[in-house]
């Protein structure tokens, strides 16, 4: 019985859509396998967990918790805040997102490179198609009229892994840039997997538990991919190396959703999350307010805060998996585990707190065919550097 009812959701999903997954034509059509992921670090919480956690908060927690509900008030805004696990860790140790200040070059040439691999991609999967027709398992979903809908969320496609919890390690930026790599292989290969957010945080040169950069670990995810959490589990401490350790879930490309301006529009990133998947995004989550979140519309800081140099500040990321126009928020999922907001989640108001700053996309590679030595050789010119060598 669970097998039909998760096909039946997954099925009244892509036809609310218009479209259908190319699913393999010798066998009988089926959902998306439950992943068997269970959430690392944090047991599910019970309706009244908030509840009987700030009955017996220190008193500093209390306090704050009391601020911010006045200022809640104050303002008249639409959220709740309670005694989160998040509450219980610094900023360092939850945030993490760095962003270069040569970023807009960075993803002008991101953007560029990823023109040309799925380029690429795209006419090794019309040759694979022309010979094996119906033996992929992909969903492809149309800009119209996915991008139009007033409600969306991948959830409900069965593509989105669990709630995961980073820690004490300000390692936020790769869960975020994993947990978008396992909604796009699910969306490309079917299975959700639960790939190792470890194995980016010690071998891609991309950050520390002292924070990273989604662009360079995405780069790695294009070049190298990550391996499984069996293989290489998450300790939240930023060592050691395991280079030998395999890597079988990789990206055929990345960008960003708008090159040219640090926080795409509404729509763009809408049209984003519907043709990759969930995509990646940088928010502002410095506040109590942010930490104390267990329900409702976020809403704190709109068009803002800014650094003194007058970019945007943000310090956090996060992945956005789909949104709702009549609450005007996006659905964000959060790293902090399921103490923490709505089981993990979290409707934040478009343009509160600079949320979608410098977002990015990455489609996974689809394992059913293989790429020509002309996408190695693109890697190879970017500099990046191969976990193996080109097939012949």
């Amino acid at each position: 019985m669970r097998t039909h009812r998760r096909f039946a959701t997954f099925t009244a999903f892509v036809l609310c859509l218009g479209v259908l997954p190319v699913l393999a034509a010798d066998s009988e059509p089926t959902p998306p396998p439950d992943s068997g992921v269970q959430e690392r670090g944090i047991v599910p919480v019970s309706p009244d967990f908030f509840i009987k956690r700030e009955q017996a908060a220190p008193p500093a927690i209390r306090q704050q918790l009391n601020e911010v509900r006045q200022l809640i008030q104050s303002r008249r805004l639409n959220f709740r805040v309670g005694f989160t696990t998040a509450m219980e860790r610094t900023f360092e140790q939850l945030t993490g997102d760095i962003i270069p200040s040569n970023t807009p070059q960075i993803a002008r040439q991101r953007n560029a490179m990823a023109e040309q691999l799925q380029r690429i991609d795209a006419e090794e999967r019309d040759k694979f198609l022309k010979l094996n027709p119906g033996k992929l398992r992909e969903i492809l979903i149309p800009l119209v009229p996915c991008a139009q809908r007033r409600q969306f969320d991948w959830r409900t496609g069965g593509i989105v892994s669990p709630v995961k919890d980073q820690g004490g390690c300000g390692s936020c930026w790769s869960f975020a840039v994993i947990g978008a790599l396992e909604s796009s292989w699910a969306k490309r290969n079917g299975p959700v997997t639960d790939e190792s957010e470890q194995y980016v945080l010690a071998n891609s040169g991309a950050g520390n538990c002292a924070g990273g950069n989604r662009a360079d670990a995405n780069a790695f995810l294009v070049s190298t991919g990550t391996s499984t959490e069996a293989t290489v589990p998450y300790t939240g401490m930023n060592g050691p190396p395991n280079p030998g350790a395999p890597t079988p879930y990789d990206a055929v490309a990345t960008g960003f959703v708008d090159a040219a301006v640090e926080i795409p529009t509404v729509q763009k990133i809408k049209e984003a999350i519907c043709q990759y998947g969930p995509v990646t995004v940088s928010v502002f989550a410095s506040s109590n307010a942010f930490k104390g979140y267990i329900g409702g519309v976020y809403e704190e800081f709109i068009n803002g805060p800014k650094n003194p140099d007058g970019t945007l500040k943000t310090g956090h990321a996060v992945v956005l998996v789909g949104w709702d126009d009549d609450k005007g928020a996006w659905l964000m999922k959060n790293s902090w585990g399921i103490g923490w907001g709505e089981s993990g989640y979290m409707w934040i108001k478009y343009n509160s707190n600079n949320v979608g700053r410098w977002a990015q996309w990455i489609q996974a590679k689809n394992a059913a065919y293989r790429l020509p030595p002309g996408y190695f050789q693109i890697l190879k010119n970017a500099g990046l550097k191969l976990k193996i060598a080109p097939q012949q």
